[in-house]
Order: C-alpha cells, then sequence, then structure tokens
C-alpha cells in the first residue's frame, strides 16, 4: 500500500512537472516588445490576459508601442478593448484612457480600426472627453470620419458641457465643423454658460467658421 501511494504521488510530480512554465518576462513587457512568442506562453500558461503594469494592460502596451499583429492576438483572446488605464502612465491620476484613446492620440488609424471592430466603445470618455471630441479640437479630420462611421455621438458632452462642434469652432477648424454639421452635429446647442458654436467662433475671431455657421443657421430657418 506504501508503495502505491508513492508511486501516485511521483505521477502527480511528473504530471504537473510537464505543465507549461511561467514566462519569464510579464505579459505586458511582452507586450511592449511586441514579442509574441512570449505572448503565447503567457496564453497557455494562463496569465490574466488584462493584468496591468505602469497603469495599462497588455492591450494598452500593444496599441502605445504600435504592435498591430499582438493587439490583433489579444482582442481574439478575449483582451477587454474597454480597459482604463489607471492614469499613471501620464502620472495623472484622474486621467482614464481606453486602447482606444491612445490609438487616437498616436493617430494609430489601422489600430483604432482594429479595435472598433473588436468593439471598442467609440464614445467612452477620457476626462470627461469622448475621441471625437479629442480629434474635432485638434483638427484630425481623417479620424473624426472614422469614428462617426462606427456611430460616434457627434452631440456628445464634455466634462465641460461642451461638443465637438464647440471644440472645432473655438479652435477655428473650419473643415471639421462642415463635417459635423454634415452629420448632424445641433447648430443650436448651448453650453451650461450660454454659449453656442457661434458665439465661442465670434468669441475667437475666427471669422471663416463663423461664416459657415451664419451660413447653415440662416439655410436652416
Amino acid at each position: 500500500m506504501k508503495y502505491q501511494t508513492l508511486f501516485v504521488l511521483l505521477l502527480a510530480f511528473i504530471f504537473t512537472g510537464c505543465g507549461p512554465s511561467a514566462p519569464k518576462i510579464s505579459i505586458n513587457e511582452a507586450a511592449e516588445r511586441g514579442d509574441i512568442k512570449t505572448l503565447k506562453e503567457h496564453l497557455e500558461f494562463g496569465t490574466d490576459i488584462n493584468a496591468k503594469k505602469d497603469g495599462m494592460t497588455s492591450l494598452h502596451a500593444a496599441v502605445w508601442f504600435g504592435h498591430i499583429e499582438l493587439a490583433k492576438l489579444l482582442i481574439s483572446e478575449g483582451a477587454d478593448v474597454d480597459a482604463k488605464s489607471d492614469g499613471s502612465i501620464f502620472q495623472l491620476p484622474s486621467i482614464q484612457m481606453t486602447p482606444l484613446h491612445l490609438a487616437i492620440t498616436k493617430e494609430r488609424v489601422e489600430l483604432i480600426e482594429l479595435l472598433i471592430s473588436g468593439g471598442a466603445d467609440v464614445d467612452a470618455k477620457c476626462a470627461g472627453t469622448t475621441s471625437l471630441h479629442m480629434v474635432a479640437s485638434s483638427g484630425k479630420i481623417e479620424l473624426a470620419k472614422l469614428l462617426i462611421a462606427a456611430g460616434a455621438d457627434v452631440n456628445a458632452r464634455s466634462k465641460e458641457d461642451l461638443t465637438p462642434l464647440h471644440l472645432a469652432a473655438v479652435n477655428g477648424i473650419e473643415e471639421v465643423c462642415e463635417l459635423l454639421i454634415s452629420e448632424g452635429a445641433d447648430l443650436k446647442a448651448v453650453t451650461d454658460n450660454g454659449h453656442t458654436a457661434l458665439s465661442l467662433a465670434t468669441a475667437q475671431g475666427n471669422r471663416e467658421v463663423v461664416i459657415l455657421l451664419r451660413r447653415h443657421l440662416m439655410s436652416r430657418r
């Protein structure tokens, strides 16, 4: 009986030892390096795919460093496309960014498309603003078109109660204003302190935007 027990224990030890061993670097480091081989080892080992390091998940890291194939693998394996960073990547705890926000910041079009196709929330907020707010204020019209095509809310409100049109108007970005209006942006939307896109553009002296907004307002009377 004693020998039988020892034999069973020996078999258990042997088969346990035959299982996958933990990779030498973390899943997040593998994502930073674009190391697909090590990432696959982590998946086989059962590592938490959404574990964070320095505020970012492995998908955040893959997006930040532009590793498209690795990001594809992570998403196919169930990585959370809407996971939020804890802010430490910018040393600003109030900033919580999804992988999509990072892709927008880096202007990585292929990764933006990948995340959207993977189900990313295009209206998720970072510091009170959506991705469309971000690109409207910076004049990235191609990214704005991409987000709108994916269903982004053209009348979403920021923490400061601004719509993307308000931001494009105050920054004098005529082309983005035209796009937003053509996609249904509310020309008469009023902020909580009483401003419209027109009043903001006027206050900033953005003449071309003022002309554009007045023309559209007149055509809708």
